[in-house]
């Protein structure tokens, strides 16, 4: 994902407006205050600022900018987040490209096959290092657990 993304999306959205939808805020010169809708709270200790694109409470100490607040009080996915911020102020976002959508990638099948190769010269390294296989035993392994969890050793 681009940051690119993320700054215009940040320089597009209030994020007072963004956090008034869920905090009742109150203007205290550049910054706003209300409670805090992550902890209850009878005084309130949560701040907006602004001019820094961020949130802070000083009772239980949440904070960030505005993709965490809409994670945190929505409960959603960084990428849900910035999904839901995009389509409120208008910023198109490009699809990540993925193994299912390009087939000229590698698919996970072959990457299977190529971690399945390395894991077995690592583990036959180990059989030809007794410094290794000393050290591994100085750690309390046994020869059993070591081939169990295949374990290997690079030289």
């Amino acid at each position: 994902m681009n940051t690119d993304v993320r700054e215009e999306i940040r320089a597009r959205i209030d994020i007072a407006d963004v956090v008034g939808r869920h905090v009742k805020l109150r203007q205290t010169g550049r910054n706003f205050s209300g409670l805090c809708p992550f902890h209850n709270e009878k005084t309130p200790s949560f701040t907006v600022s602004p001019e820094r694109g961020t949130y802070h409470c000083f009772g239980c100490g949440a904070g960030g900018d505005v993709f965490r607040f809409i994670m945190e009080i929505e409960g959603l996915s960084f990428p849900e987040a910035l999904k839901r911020l995009a389509d409120e102020c208008g910023v198109k976002i490009e699809e990540n490209r993925s193994f299912e959508k390009n087939s000229s990638l590698v698919p996970r099948d072959r990457l299977a096959a190529m971690n399945k190769d390395a894991a077995e010269y690592f583990y036959a390294s180990l059989k030809n290092s007794d410094s290794a296989k000393q050290y591994f035993k100085d750690r309390g392994l046994t020869g059993s657990t070591v081939k169990e969890f295949s374990i290997g050793y690079s030289p």
